[in-house]
């Protein structure tokens, strides 16, 4: 999971449990009596505040953040011999389409197993040629300007004709709004939708993993 806004969560190694968004949406994806319990949940933390720009956030498309999502993913690909799965939140849907093209280039795409688009950030896009599976989630009340779902559709569309792996769109309605900015809570960060969410992952995942 590559997280939106600046990327920077602070993660050290007493954060067992980072409860909200990650801990409610992600975690159960590790429980049995909540999901099949099939999947490790790793979050990437950059080390660093990572520029949000006022157009399309260049910070995720710069060399250091691609190489170090590369390293995470072979750490994990070579400690469970599982297939990796991406994420990206908002923001961390750059990141995620950005590392894909980087893979693209490097002819390493066999690297990622999946994809999910989540709430992607405005202008995050995969190129014509991307053959993966890949899940998109966006909430159908979603008040964040720069990740609308009009967007992600588009993007959700365009992937569509070329893309020959399972691809689904799947909208959000439950959860409450928060009085907050809507780009970094409610609708946005599906508060309250938590169940919802991870019960789309976890479906969508399974069966690409049964193909």
């Amino acid at each position: 999971m590559i997280p939106g806004g600046e990327g920077h969560i602070g993660l050290t190694l007493d954060r067992t449990d980072l409860g909200g968004f990650y801990g409610n949406t992600l975690k159960p994806l590790s429980n049995p009596q909540l999901t099949s319990g099939a999947f490790n949940v790793v979050i990437f933390d950059s080390p660093t505040e990572l520029s949000v720009g006022d157009g399309y956030p260049i910070s995720r498309t710069i060399a250091d953040h691609l190489l170090r999502i590369e390293s995470v993913v072979l750490f994990y690909k070579q400690k469970f011999n599982k297939p990796v799965w991406l994420m990206g939140h908002s923001n961390g849907a750059v990141s995620v389409t950005e590392f894909y093209k980087y893979l693209q280039k490097s002819h390493k795409e066999d690297l990622v197993g999946g994809i999910i688009y989540s709430s992607g950030r405005n202008g995050s896009r995969f190129n014509p040629d991307t053959n993966v599976a890949v899940l998109f989630l966006a909430h159908e009340n979603d008040g964040c300007p720069k990740s609308t779902r009009s967007s992600s559709l588009q993007v959700y569309n365009d992937l569509l004709k070329t893309n020959s792996r399972k691809t689904r769109y799947v909208i959000i309605k439950t959860g409450t709004s928060e009085s907050k900015s809507p780009c970094r809570s409610g609708y946005h960060m599906f508060f309250n939708a938590y169940e919802e969410v991870y019960k789309a992952i976890d479906e969508f995942a399974s069966d690409v993993l049964k193909e």
